[in-house]
């Protein structure tokens, strides 16, 4: 307990020292500046610490950071442009101006995006020296302050971890806490390039191993419910499959005990009936331990032959990203399937618990361990299938682009995606890199080249 108060003092002193740097910080003006927000990034083993900064009418007015999870294997473009489109998709205000650290992957895809969002033009900076620079260094070594306070909380939260799947336990009226929690999203643009994201936290911790993508075949157009259906039925359908197959192979070894006891006892019947009562006469069945029973092995050999392993664990609880239309979508699936797994629905807008026994949300209090775990749950399959999402939308943007080019055709076009993947990768290649690849000339090279810089 002495070491708890200990690690605590330590950690309010760390929070302190952090509230008075970001005191002295208010007092930076960027004078003669527009709007615009600074955002930069602190890494540490799985996981970034996302930092913006505000400054309005050259004011630093606050500061919002996000912890994302499952970043090892994650480029700094990548992260930035994933965390740009998560955050600016609800943001209320979006700057002309937003300074980065690292250049998103996809810039010119993104600034399209950004700027059909605000209605007006926007640029994306990301600075080498200078004031802007600096203030990059000041946003960053807050996300580092940051990123150590997490690394301490965590140190100590083992016991909020389990307080939190206790929470949830009771809240949602589970037998147990949820060891293994499946949450699923889904991500589009006005409909297209649909995708559905499915995350896994076991003991409160991010699975990142099982996380699983679903690019959505059979909806057009922005439907979540349907979007949400087909993603339940692609991750639950082959379960439902093998459980009915072990119930058909379970009533299969019911059968054969039950057949092979009857003829056991027609047997012994006909050897009373051939020798006579207090004969030694003592006919066994087929695969029998001399009871007139099947031996246990042979029942063993013929429920193995049927039994069928799973591909994945099942969950204790299942969260839908959305309200009560998203979770009763979910629930006609998951019933047409008899998979019988506690499922919630989780609403951004107000944090509400929507469960089908009831029409009335619950409402865990903001300060809740329970709250807090699903929504980091929920977070981390936005961001999961954010991504998966971009990339899909950039290969089509690429293709798109190939398309309008006089001599790229089909051969031409699949070698330039394998090799660039991106118009950007593909803008900064010189014509001897173009040229070079098989299939392409100097003459088509020199055109391509040509028609992406009138394009820039």
């Amino acid at each position: 307990e002495n070491l708890n108060f200990e690690e605590a003092a330590r950690m309010r002193d760390r929070i302190q020292a952090v509230e008075r740097v970001l005191e002295k910080q208010r007092i930076i003006s960027t004078e003669g500046q527009d709007d615009q927000d600074v955002i930069a990034f602190a890494s540490g083993e799985d996981e970034t610490c996302a930092m913006t900064f505000f400054f309005r009418n050259g004011k630093l007015i606050g500061r919002e950071f996000f912890i994302l999870q499952g970043t090892r294997d994650s480029s700094p473009g990548e992260v930035m442009a994933s965390f740009l489109q998560q955050f600016y998709e609800s943001s209320p205000h979006i700057p002309p101006e937003l300074v980065v650290e690292v250049e998103p992957d996809d810039r010119a895809v993104i600034q399209t995006w950004l700027r059909e969002k605000r209605k007006g033009a926007i640029t994306i900076t990301a600075p080498k020296r200078g004031d802007k620079l600096r203030l990059i260094e000041m946003v960053k070594q807050n996300a580092r302050e940051v990123l150590e306070q997490q690394r301490i909380k965590w140190l100590t939260d083992s016991q909020k971890t389990q307080l939190a799947l206790e929470e949830l336990q009771e809240a949602l009226n589970l037998a147990a806490p949820p060891q293994r929690i499946e949450c699923y999203d889904i991500s589009n643009t006005q409909g297209t390039n649909s995708v559905g994201a499915m995350v896994v936290f076991e003991a409160g911790r991010p699975k990142t191993s099982e996380y699983r993508r679903f690019k959505i075949k059979t909806v057009e157009g922005p439907n979540d419910f349907a979007s949400h259906q087909e993603v339940l039925r692609r991750r639950f359908r082959a379960v439902a499959k093998q459980a009915s197959a072990e119930a058909s192979a379970g009533m299969d070894v019911e059968n054969a005990l039950l057949n092979a006891s009857i003829d056991a006892l027609a047997n012994a019947v006909d050897g009373v009936a051939e020798a006579g009562v207090g004969s030694d006469a003592n006919p066994q069945p087929i695969a029998s331990n001399g009871s007139g029973v099947p031996d246990a092995a042979s029942a063993e050999q013929v429920a193995a032959s049927s039994q069928l392993q799973h591909d994945w664990a099942m969950p204790d609880l299942i969260i839908i990203d959305g309200g009560k239309g998203q979770l009763s979508a979910a629930m006609e699936v998951l019933q047409e399937l008899r998979i019988d797994i506690p499922t919630v629905g989780l609403a951004k807008e107000n944090e509400e618990i929507f469960t089908p026994a009831s029409p009335d949300p619950i409402i865990l209090p903001r300060s809740s361990q329970g709250l807090y775990m699903v929504q980091r749950i929920r977070d981390e399959a936005h961001r999961f299938g954010i991504t998966y999402h971009r990339k899909l939308r950039s290969d089509r943007t690429f293709k798109s682009v190939l398309d309008e080019i006089p001599g790229i055709g089909p051969k031409r076009k699949q070698a330039l995606m394998k090799h660039f993947g991106s118009v950007r990768a593909m803008s900064a290649a010189s014509v001897e890199d173009l040229a070079a690849l098989d299939g392409m000339t100097r003459d088509a090279a020199e055109k391509l080249k040509e028609y992406i810089g009138r394009g820039e």
